[in-house]
């Protein structure tokens, strides 16, 4: 699945796996980088929508969250 670019400034958007942190701590897994604006985008999947539930989405549900925005 192609991934389209960055809804805020047109910039090329990369999926990244790795460590990231969040208001609850650390997370792993997959998120999306504008490369112009430094957006970033990643799912937090779980048993609930609890931020602190889960890890990052797999890199087709973040690609396909990131690709379902409103243009």
């Amino acid at each position: 699945m192609e991934l389209l670019n960055c809804p805020f400034c047109g910039g090329v958007a990369k999926v990244f796996m790795g460590k990231r942190g969040t208001m609850q701590g650390e997370r792993y897994g997959f998120y999306i980088e504008c490369d112009q604006c430094v957006c970033s985008f990643g799912k937090c999947v779980g048993e609930n929508s609890d931020y602190n539930m889960g890890d990052f989405g797999t890199k087709q549900e973040v690609v396909e969250c990131w690709n379902s925005r409103i243009q």
